[in-house]
């Protein structure tokens, strides 16, 4: 299981990630940082090293506010198919797969919302980006 929708847990490279968790309850969990982002505003971004979401290779971003784990964001770093299909496209049939039907979708974001947060593909369509964001509340 990748996602708890129920408890609000990510499972990454068989680490779990939690919203409210510390930076230093990321570590304990087994996350290594390799470049660190201080916004001055309270939040604080952490790259981590290479991991797994389910079988696809990410770099995972987590954002801390107040030391809190609210954020996390991911994107493919393989193509699992060979066949070159758009990153944002990859992104939306993964969650389709894991989560089943979004709550709501848009050209730029396929979104599942839970009590605890939300799980959304998204598309930056300015940078041709694309992610899969976990935020919680």
């Amino acid at each position: 299981m990748i996602f708890d929708v129920v408890g609000g847990v990510v499972m990454v490279g068989g680490k779990a990630l939690r919203g409210g968790s510390s930076f230093d309850d990321t570590v304990a969990e087994g996350f290594a940082y390799e470049r660190v982002v201080d916004m001055k505003t309270g939040w604080v971004f952490r790259t981590s090293s290479r991991d797994l979401l389910g079988t696809h290779a990410v770099t995972p971003a987590l954002g801390f506010l107040n030391d809190q784990l609210k954020r996390v964001s991911v994107t493919f770093l393989d193509d699992e198919t060979g066949l070159q299909r758009p990153l944002a496209e990859r992104h939306r049939d993964f969650l389709l797969q894991e989560l089943g039907v979004p709550s709501k979708t848009t050209a730029a974001q396929t979104l599942y919302e839970y009590p605890w947060g939300q799980i959304a593909a998204e598309q930056d369509i300015r940078s041709d980006t694309s992610y899969i964001i976990v935020t919680w509340k």
